[in-house]
């Protein structure tokens, strides 16, 4: 084998150590940047001053409760619905009131009551179940 040969055998090595010399750094950062990270807590995501206070802005479902009431009784807990089937302060409908507060909750069958009206809602949302109100697109 020439000289020339030899010469052209040692760039081919040259380049292909060189390549996996890349293939391999580019491997690493992607598993880097891949590697998962320890859940941290709401406190770790902002930057506080010593002693300042920090105010989440979080809607409750107090608020949201008290939208309910405004769009679907204007705050009467004696509010009957304009077909009977709805009634009190957040406007129940009977079965719903039965399944949910009565039988779920445990609440006494009492539609009327606003605090169990209210203390029933709040369990539901909590749930996720604010689809039983109409009015919840004018409160969300």
């Amino acid at each position: 084998m020439d000289y020339y040969h030899k010469r052209l055998i040692i760039y081919i090595i040259c380049i292909a150590l060189i390549m996996l010399f890349m293939v391999a750094f580019f491997v690493g950062i992607l598993v880097a940047h891949l590697r998962i990270s320890p859940q941290v807590t709401l406190n770790e995501c902002f930057t506080r001053q010593v002693n300042m206070p920090y105010y989440p802005t979080v809607r409750t479902y107090g608020a949201l409760i008290d939208c309910l009431i405004k769009y679907e009784s204007s705050g009467n807990p004696n509010a009957i619905g304009d077909t009977g089937t709805s009634f009190g302060i957040l406007q129940f409908k009977k079965s719903t009131f039965k399944h949910f507060c009565v039988n779920k909750y445990g609440y006494e069958n009492d539609i009327m009551n606003p605090e169990i009206q209210k203390d029933c809602c709040n369990k539901m949302l909590g749930e996720g179940l604010i689809n039983h109100w109409s009015v919840k697109d004018l409160c969300l």
